[in-house]
């Protein structure tokens, strides 16, 4: 993509992120400070356009952002001193949002230097910081250190009673093991959430138990039991309401998921439509690049390469500002399928040998799995029977360490096929 499409994405998705933290300082903590912010910005602008004949272009605009992120923090630590009750909330929240947005290396600062302010005593508040140590780990793909975290968190949530947190922590150690393929221990983890959530009485907590439902309507995808996750995830929508959340579009995108894995193509693309027109209407960089990438393996799957490739491309491009390298593998995975599909042969087997590269990088067994049965499907096309079963067995094996039994059912029955 040309580098001023690039610059200008990173302006917006950087301008959404100062918008989003701004409302919510004016709304929650100190409208003051949203005052001040904006009389310096003006002031600041119109000082530094001066520097630049013809206006600020795309990259100065990104400066501009950069340059407003360092005042609106500054802000902060000028009128809210460290021990303040509103000091942690407004550092989580731009830290919450930092994730959100993709701005891992400012939530990364942020996270170190509350790591050096809040002190040991302050059990309710290194919980905190543990749980959002734990999430940034989760979204770029460590996801043992994630688990560590969590669980270090929830120590914290326990002694001080906060069973909110005490929920929220049980549903994301789901989600953590459940990366892991320790679908046992993370389905546990989300009824303990559930009967916790149950039992405590608490009022609106709607939001919370769809989350949890959701990755219980997840875990049955990964079994294979696609059916049975389409329609714990359609009762979720009938349940929600019609606007536009993250919730809602995190549903739709699995619901969309299983769909695809089901075969269902026409219905998957339907659904995963809807849930780009709504990922990118909250610019969550993270789920526009998941979404991006199963639309396009449906357009792939059915024939429809160019377009295929377009949703490639924007998956590669969103995937690589959040350096999610498991991101990119999976995308190199389709490219494989997609010059497969084209007959250019050579670039498939490079596609999918850097995938399977980058996959054994975070031992990602799933994607290991799913990029040596592929790998088969292509040296099978070019009459290659020994190396077919090799790869065939190397997918089989993945397949029994994650315990996708139904996958093991797949590659069992090629094998069958094969002549010794």
């Amino acid at each position: 993509m040309p580098d001023n499409i690039s610059t200008n994405r990173e302006n917006k998705a950087l301008s959404d992120f100062l918008s989003t933290v701004l409302k919510q300082i004016g709304d929650q903590f100190d409208p003051a400070i949203v005052s001040e912010f904006h009389r310096m910005k003006n002031l600041r602008e119109r000082v530094l356009t001066d520097k630049w004949t013809g206006g600020p272009d795309n990259s100065t605009r990104v400066i501009y952002r950069q340059v407003d992120y360092d005042h609106l923090l500054a802000l902060i630590h000028n009128k809210l001193p460290v021990d303040d009750p509103g000091f942690l909330d407004l550092h989580f929240t731009f830290v919450t949002w930092g994730i959100r947005y993709g701005e891992y290396e400012k939530v990364r600062n942020l996270l170190y230097y509350l790591d050096q302010v809040i002190p040991d005593h302050d059990v309710n508040g290194r919980a905190r910081f543990y749980y959002h140590q734990a999430k940034l780990k989760r979204v770029t793909n460590q996801f043992a250190r994630s688990e560590y975290y969590y669980k270090e968190a929830l120590k914290g949530f326990l002694e001080t009673d906060d069973t909110v947190n005490v929920v929220k922590t049980y549903n994301f150690l789901g989600i953590t093991c459940f990366e892991q393929w320790k679908t046992r221990e993370g389905k546990e983890f989300l009824l303990r959430a559930r009967e916790t959530l149950e039992e405590s009485g608490l009022k609106q907590t709607q939001e919370l138990l769809e989350k949890i439902d959701i990755n219980l309507g997840v875990v049955e995808g990964m079994r294979g039991k696609y059916q049975d996750a389409v329609r714990i995830f359609d009762n979720l929508l009938q349940r929600m309401p019609g606007d536009v959340t993250m919730n809602r579009v995190v549903v739709l995108a699995d619901k969309g998921k299983a769909l695809l894995q089901a075969g269902a193509f026409q219905r998957a693309e339907q659904v995963l439509r809807s849930a780009l027109r709504g990922a990118k209407s909250l610019t969550n960089i993270r789920w526009i690049a998941s979404i991006s990438l199963d639309l396009a393996e449906v357009h792939i799957r059915t024939g429809r390469e160019k377009k295929g490739e377009e949703l490639l491309i924007s998956a590669f491009e969103h995937y690589s500002s959040l350096s999610d390298r498991i991101g990119i593998a999976d995308t190199y995975r389709l490219f494989g399928i997609h010059y497969h599909n084209l007959r250019q042969y050579d670039l498939a087997a490079n596609y999918f040998d850097m995938s399977i590269s980058m996959h054994k990088e975070f031992n990602n067994l799933l994607g290991l799995m799913e990029a040596y049965y592929e790998y088969s499907q292509l040296v099978k096309k070019q009459g290659d029977t020994f190396s077919q079963k090799r790869y065939i067995l190397q997918s089989r094996k993945y397949a029994e360490s994650i315990g996708a039994s139904h996958w093991e059912e797949v590659c069992n029955k090629i094998l069958s096929t094969i002549a010794e």
